[in-house]
């Protein structure tokens, strides 16, 4: 499936979100900022996240997924969201273990 013009410019504006956050920190996460990062203006960063909270909570969502994709790949184990499926305790360690490995990311522990 080819992601549409618009699909990709979302993509890399979460991508320069994330940079800023990970290279600048919280504080410094503005949208004049990604806005800058991105090389678009500030109003075509809010047509694609209208608020800051918009932007923020689909940068952390993107990681949450990825994250769970990861582990999902390094475990086996099915993390779909919503699954009512019991987690063994060995399932439950190779899940910890997993999320403690991916600790060792600096841009993950700062996000």
């Amino acid at each position: 499936m080819t992601a549409t013009k618009g699909e990709l410019r979302r993509i890399s504006l979460l991508d320069a979100a994330e940079h800023v956050l990970v290279t600048s920190g919280n504080a410094n996460a503005t949208m004049r900022n990604i806005a800058a990062e991105s090389n678009v203006r500030i109003g075509h960063l809010q047509h694609y996240f209208p608020t800051r909270s918009d932007l923020m909570q689909a940068v952390l969502e993107r990681v949450l997924q990825r994250s769970l994709a990861w582990m999902s790949e390094t475990t086996g184990i099915d993390l779909e969201v919503g699954g009512n499926a019991p987690i063994s305790r060995v399932k439950t360690a190779q899940i910890i273990g997993s999320l403690m490995h991916q600790q060792n990311s600096p841009t993950t522990v700062r996000l």
